[in-house]
């Protein structure tokens, strides 16, 4: 200890007078105490600010040296040599120290580990108990001896307390902030109280030493931090020759370091305490001296703990060198090749001598942990023999097996002596069965086995000469067929032959067949030679007799297909004649020939019978034809006759007509004759045809001519009538006009229509000459009539002129009376028609014109007379009108004279008047007294009416004032939000609008009062304009911010509509747009068009990021897929795969290509379906280049293929050419011939193709095959059959009655009575067939054995059922009693299992009244029915070991034998009844 040192460091003014609290850290070697002392001096070197980590260059300092590595670098106790005034919340200052340690557990000895945690706690306010990862239960044993060791200190210090305070440091938390545990002092206080201190288990020591930690301290606390980072851990910058800093340790780690210092320097800077005193500077020198000198005397003892710990640990030493030494003697025991009951009993010796020498070397060890041990020591010992005694049975096991190898190696050579011949067969195998088994334990055993072995070879060879002889048959039987096929070929090659042919080539055939088979079929057995020659000639008989059904079968067909050519060339024959072909014979005759079947052998029958059908058939045809003609010709007259009548009855049809006409009705009748003719009479015999066609014509022609003539005829006739018809017309025409008749035209129209001819051929033309005629008459007399009006209009019209001059003349020359001017009108009214009927003279059928014309003359003389009379009334009127609009006139100029207030008015109006009346003046005087009366009237109601009229102008104007402001408030209020210029506008518009309804509404001829209403409403609109454009103002501001706001929504989920890559993006923005707009849309289109601009920025933005994307997948994909096409390319080119390795290879480059796709192409996630696109384009460009890589390699395959096919059909050949020479090494041969010619082929294929020639061979196998399975089945049926005759001889020994016997007797028979069956069967069946097929067999049969049994042991279990009450009253007593006799007392295991066997023993033994068999049955039922009592009653009575009496064998004896006679007293005459009933005795 530096003395000095500490000495001036406890004189520093900041320490001297001051309480003293020093911080000290421990803990293991390496981890990080030093560092974190470092941290601690510089957060408090920089004040304890809160940013001191903030800057990333700041270097970390080296106040406590640290290093990474692995030797440590703190030797001893350090403490830093400045201390840190701390102020705490009450104003108390503090000096706080801080202090480093050595690494505890190195090379440098528990005792210097206990030393120095010893000190540093003792003179810590604060020990920090430095540990990594998690708090062990090791590191608690630890920190116990520590505890121990340090109050053993304490003791020789006076007026020490416990230990202050305890905080657990975990470093490198293996947990995270996501955990139950999260780093900080929160997470570590709860992972101390429910991980570490919290302890479910009952162990003493775990319990004692949490307790001793907890009661130690006066707190513990636990704080856990994340790993700093490795340059921290390395000691080492990232840079050589850079020092480490701030920004070398991890971003977690920065954040949690600062919170802990800071907790630690808030919440845990406390005195240093002696007693309840707190240490001040100046004490503190002393406390340290006394404390260093206490430890450096060595006489501290060392704690319990630590002593219990050393006595585990001798403990753990001493169990384990015993049961190494156990295992050696084992191991020595089994290497012996013992017997299991010798290793057994080796067991038991090293057992009870391990057991000794642990009670001899344990006098050690602690009292508490002698008998744990030893309890282990046993449990040990077991659990080894058991190991070891398995493995010994596994190695008997195998030597088992490798006795069996050799035995079957013995037999084997035995069987292929025998094969040989080999007289000394027996004895070598003998000789080699001694010589290897002469020294085994097992030689008696393995002996019988050669011994049955070789009785079954014997049998087997004997049995392989029966088998020869049947492959014999049946290589007989597959030659016979292959000739017997050969034959049919013969036979079938011959064609169509005759009945005697046919029989000469059998004979023949039969002859070389036969000489076929004596030479492919030689066998040593004569009578099977001869029995499959007999055979062979029955098949070849039955095949001659098939082939003679068949060419009877075939000459049948023939003739039947002659038959029919025969018959079609004749009805094409027929059919040729009726058309009238002239070479229709030859036609036939080619197509008989044409058509004539392959065969020919009847032709020349048939072709002789075709020629004489069709002489036949021409002779007839020709006597056919002559008739027909006849008949047709008689047919045509018939018809020519008829059809002329026809003609004749439509022609006396037509009336008269043109000559024109009559042509054309007479060619259309007889074209419809003609064409009636062609429908009814059509022959195949043209000429016939031709002459009645010419007949009928000649006919028709004479009656057209005929008549024509009779028509011209009646035609003169009918135009004399209607030439007479016309003159009459007209003259009654002329007539009608000169009566006047109004329908003077439609009476001569219909006298000319009632009177005109039947037959109107000639009405139209008469009546189109009537109706000229009548136009020039009445031409005429319109002329005559016209002269006559003419000169009676000129006349009317000059005495009218007359008339009017005179009448006119009086209007004006007096204001005559009414009666007055009547009397002047009526004078020259009769002086007008006296002139006009003098002058008029005309025609006297003109009169009723004359007449009209003087009616007409007065009606003009009354109008002219009343147009005088208006014009007389008119002009009076007139100058009264005047007379009165002139008064009107002065009223009203003398009324807006009293309104504008002229003084001269009544002068000016009287003035007025004088000066223009009329020149006419009759009624002045009337006029000018009527306006002098109205004008006074006017003056008064004037004045009256001035002072009314502007009091209720002025009430009007205020009520339209008051109206028109609420009127442009409502308007204004309808003015949305605008710009000023429209504000000002709309309001400029609204006020001009109101002042022009104010002109409107408000009209007064007081000036001044008009005037001022509008001066009133004019202020009222400035004021409600102001405030109106106040609030629009701040209405627009709101709705700015709106707008705003609504644009940067719409532009967010844009991007995210982008992001998602929607197709209508746009659409839905400006769908949103819409739908989230304000009602008001004054900013819309403006604030439309600045969404339309962002969203193309948007828009180009993630369009230039999606086609970088795009491009860098393009390009990511050609190289992949160039890769992948060079990679399956060269697969193909190396070796031929088959298709699904070759899936595999492509599966393997696919998938490194979609991996290496989806590693370096790195896109943000909303361009995922572009990546996905790319992945599934990726995709199909491989499965293109995979397809056309597969079709390469099939090809290949193919061609590979096709060689080793033929490879295998030469092996097949070679096989059947071997088989046919009876070669015994066929299939051998075959394929050693197919490894030769595939040798050079490539490997691929070769097991395949091996595979493909098995089955062929197999397939001629298959006959045999059958042959061995039947063999088989009848062996395995004999084996079954004799099996049932033994057991049924052991139940039913007397008859039908069964013979009851217990389960185990039941299974002995079966499983002798079952060897048996089976040693029938494999002698039987050795050497039959492959080995395969022969274990099936085996195990088939078996199987039956088993089921038979199973049905025997159903009816035994049937005949046992009476026993039940027997077994459940008995397994009642058997309880009671052995409870009795157990009671509460401890029994070892082989007494327990006596007074057990008694029991049972005691109900079935041998009576004089029961057999063997019926004792043995009820033994196992009531042994069966107390195994479960029997268990239960041992586990019981084994937990009583060393808590209970333990029972002696004689005392047991003794119970048994007096429970059993109360027992016996009781059951025997039940058991004796239940017995002789059921066995019927």
């Amino acid at each position: 200890m530096d003395k000095v040192a500490l000495k001036h460091l406890a004189e520093h003014p900041d320490v001297r007078h001051n309480p003293v609290a020093v911080i000290s850290i421990a803990g293991a070697t390496r981890e990080g105490k030093s560092f974190l002392l470092s941290l601690l001096t510089m957060y408090l070197e920089s004040n304890l600010d809160c940013h001191w980590l903030d800057k990333p260059d700041t270097p970390i300092p080296f106040n406590f040296n640290w290093k990474g590595g692995r030797h440590p670098e703190t030797r001893g106790v350090w403490i830093w040599s400045k201390p840190y005034l701390v102020q705490e919340k009450n104003g108390t200052k503090i000096a706080l120290l801080l202090m480093d340690t050595q690494g505890c557990f190195d090379k440098s000895g528990a005792r210097n580990d206990s030393n120095i945690f010893t000190f540093s706690t003792l003179l810590s306010s604060v020990q920090i108990y430095n540990l990594k990862n998690q708090i062990k239960e090791n590191n608690l044993q630890s920190l116990a001896v520590f505890i121990d060791y340090a109050k053993e200190s304490m003791k020789k210090i006076e007026s020490i307390q416990c230990f202050q305070t305890l905080l657990f440091l975990i470093r490198d938390w293996i947990g995270d902030d996501d955990d139950d545990f999260p780093f900080g002092k929160e997470g570590g206080d709860k992972y101390l109280e429910q991980e570490v201190f919290h302890y479910e288990g009952n162990d003493p020591d775990i319990i004692a030493v949490r307790d001793q930690i907890r009661k130690a301290f006066t707190s513990t606390n636990c704080v856990l931090l994340p790993h700093p980072g490795m340059v921290i851990v390395r000691g080492k910058s990232k840079k050589p020759g850079t020092p480490i800093c701030v920004k070398d340790m991890d971003d977690k780690f920065r954040k949690e370091i600062h919170q802990f210092l800071r907790f630690l320097i808030d919440d845990f800077t406390i005195p240093l305490k002696v007693g309840q005193k707190d240490i001040v500077g100046e004490e503190l020198l002393n406390f340290t001296s006394k404390l260093f000198d206490l430890l450096q005397t060595n006489d501290i003892e060392n704690p319990a703990s630590a002593m219990e710990g050393m006595s585990k640990a001798k403990g753990q030493t001493l169990m384990q060198r015993i049961l190494r030494e156990y295992e050696t003697t084992l191991e020595i025991a089994i290497k012996s090749k013992c017997e299991e009951s010798v290793l057994t009993r080796k067991h038991e010796e090293a057992r009870k001598k391990a057991l000794q020498d642990y009670d001899k070397d344990s006098a050690a060890l602690h009292k508490n942990h002698k008998e744990p041990y030893k309890e282990r020591l046993e449990k040990e010992i077991e659990y080894i023999f058991q190991k070891h005694l398995g493995s010994w049975q596994a190695n008997q096991t195998i030597l088992h097996h490798q006795y069996n190898e050799k035995l079957l190696e013995i037999i084997g050579n035995y069987e292929r002596l025998l094969k040989e011949k080999d007289p000394s067969a027996k004895k070598r195998v003998n000789e080699d069965f001694c010589k290897f088994f002469s020294d085994k334990p097992q030689y008696s055993q393995y002996e019988e086995k050669l011994k049955s072995r070789m009785k079954i070879i014997e049998n087997k060879m004997e049995k392989e000469k029966e088998i020869h002889k049947r492959e014999e048959e049946i290589r007989g039987t597959g030659i016979i067929e292959q000739l017997q096929q050969q034959y049919n070929t013969w036979m079938n090659d011959l064609g169509h032959c005759t009945e005697e042919g046919l029989k000469t080539s059998h004979e023949r055939s039969q002859r070389d067949i036969l000489q076929n088979y004596e030479q492919l079929f030689k066998t040593r057995y004569d009578h099977l030679h001869h029995e499959l020659r007999m055979r062979l000639v029955e098949m070849l008989e039955q095949s001659f007799r098939n082939c003679q059904y068949k060419r009877l079968e075939k000459e049948n067909t023939l003739r039947k297909e002659y038959e029919e050519l025969v018959n079609k060339t004749l009805n094409d024959y027929e059919k040729d004649l009726e058309d009238g072909k002239e070479n229709a014979k030859e036609n036939a005759l080619t197509s008989f020939y044409e058509n004539k079947p392959a065969d020919e052998t009847y032709y020349k029958e048939y072709y002789e019978k075709l020629v004489a059908n069709m002489k036949k058939f021409h002779s007839y045809f020709e006597n056919q034809q002559r008739l027909k003609k006849m008949s047709e010709e008689l047919k045509g007259k018939e018809i020519v006759e008829r059809l002329h009548k026809r003609y004749n009855a439509n022609m006396d049809q037509v009336g008269i007509c043109k000559d024109e006409e009559f042509k054309i009705k007479e060619n259309n009748i007889r074209t419809k004759i003609l064409q009636d003719f062609n429908k009814e009479f059509t022959t195949s015999f043209e000429d016939l045809q031709k002459e009645i066609k010419e007949k009928l014509m000649g006919n028709l022609q004479e009656s057209s001519v005929s008549k024509k003539q009779a028509f011209d005829v009646e035609k003169n006739k009918l135009r004399d009538k209607y030439e007479k018809l016309l003159d009459d017309v007209l003259t009654n025409y002329k007539g009608y006009l000169q009566k006047r008749h109004p329908n003077a035209n439609e009476l001569a129209m219909t006298d000319y229509k009632k009177r005109s001819p039947d037959d109107k051929y000639f009405y139209e033309e008469y009546s189109d000459k009537l109706d000229n005629k009548k136009k020039n008459v009445l031409n005429e007399y319109k002329k005559n009539e016209e002269i006559v009006k003419s000169s009676i209009r000129n006349l009317v019209f000059s005495i009218s002129a007359e008339y009017k001059a005179s009448m006119k003349d009086a209007v004006e020359k007096d204001y005559s009376t009414e009666s007055d001017f009547k009397k002047i009108h009526d004078k020259y009214e009769k002086q007008a028609l006296t002139r006009f009927d003098e002058e008029l003279k005309c025609p006297e059928h003109f009169d009723d014109i004359k007449s009209s014309s003087r009616n007409e003359l007065k009606e003009k003389i009354a109008n002219i007379f009343v147009d005088c009379s208006n014009n007389r009334q008119r002009k009076e009127n007139t100058l009264r009108k005047k007379y009165e609009e002139l008064v009107n006139e002065i009223l009203n100029n003398y009324e807006k004279d009293l309104e504008d207030g002229k003084e001269n008015a009544k002068e000016n109006a009287l003035t007025s008047f004088t000066e223009n009346k009329p020149d006419d003046d009759p009624h002045h005087k009337e006029y000018y007294e009527r306006l002098v009366a109205n004008m006074k009237k006017f003056q008064h109601h004037f004045e009256d009416q001035q002072r009314s009229k502007k009091i209720s102008e002025e009430l009007k104007g205020k009520e339209i004032i008051e109206r028109l402001h609420k009127r442009y408030n409502a308007f204004m209020d309808q003015v949305g939000i605008c710009t000023d210029e429209e504000f000002k506008q709309k309001e400029n518009n609204i006020r001009i609008k109101i002042l022009q309804d104010f002109e409107k509404e408000f009209t007064t001829s007081f000036k001044d009062l008009q005037k001022e209403i509008k001066e009133k409403l004019m202020g009222n609109l400035q004021e409600s304009s102001v405030s109106k454009k106040q609030a629009l103002d701040v209405e627009k501001n709101k709705l700015r911010d709106r707008y705003e706001k609504l644009l940067d929504d719409v532009l967010t989920n844009y991007k995210g509509y982008l992001q998602k890559r929607h197709p209508n993006a746009n659409e839905l923005a400006m769908t949103d747009y819409k739908k989230r707009s304000p009602d008001d849309k004054y900013f819309y289109e403006e604030y439309s068009d600045k969404l339309d601009n962002k969203k193309k920025n948007v828009l180009n933005e993630y369009k230039k990021n999606e086609e970088i994307v795009e491009l860098s997948s393009h390009k990511l994909v050609f190289s992949i897929c160039k890769k992948y096409e060079k990679s399956m390319k060269d697969a193909v080119e190396k070796d031929y795969s088959t298709e699904s390795d070759f899936k595999k290879i492509h599966d393997e480059y696919e998938e490194q290509a979609l991996t290496r796709f989806d590693e370096e192409l790195k896109c943000p996630e909303h361009f995922d379906d572009i990546k996905i696109s790319s992945r599934n384009e990726l995709k199909e460009y491989i499965e293109e280049i995979f397809v056309d890589c597969s079709k390469n390699r099939r090809r290949k395959e193919d061609h590979l293929r096709s060689q080793y096919n033929s490879a295998v059909d030469e092996a097949v050949n070679e096989y059947t050419k071997c088989l046919q020479g009876s070669n015994d090494k066929a299939e051998e041969q075959a394929k050693s011939y197919f490894e030769k010619r595939s040798v050079n082929f490539d490997k691929f294929l070769r097991d395949e193709s091996r595979a493909k020639l098995n089955i062929e061979l197999k397939n001629n196998q298959q006959k045999r095959k059958d042959f061995i399975q039947r063999e088989l089945e009848n062996i395995a049926q004999t084996a079954l059959e004799k099996y049932q005759q033994l057991m049924e001889k052991e139940i039913f020994p007397q008859g039908n009655k069964p013979k009851v016997f217990p389960k185990t007797k039941m299974k002995i028979f079966h499983d002798q009575y079952k060897d048996g069956a089976m040693v029938h069967f494999a002698t039987a069946s050795d050497g039959i067939g492959e080995k395969e097929n022969l274990k099936c067999r085996k195990n088939i049969c078996k199987q039956s054995i088993d089921e038979k049994f199973e049905e025997y042991s159903a009816q035994q279990e049937d005949h046992r059922k009476g026993l039940e009450e027997f077994e459940v009253e008995a397994g009642n007593e058997y309880r009671k009693y052995m409870g009795d006799v157990v009671g509460n007392c401890y029994m070892e295991p082989h007494v327990l299992e006596m007074v057990h066997q008694r029991f049972v023993s005691v109900a079935t033994e041998k009576h004089s009244h029961l057999s063997e068999e019926e004792n043995a049955v009820l033994y196992e039922y009531l042994k069966h029915s107390v195994e479960d009592e029997y268990d239960r009653v041992s586990k019981k009575v084994m937990g009583r070991k060393g808590l209970h009496r333990e029972l002696s064998s004689d005392e047991a004896v003794y119970s048994v034998e007096k429970a059993i006679k109360g027992w016996l007293r009781h059951w025997a005459g039940k058991i004796w009844s239940l017995v002789k009933n059921f066995f019927g005795f």
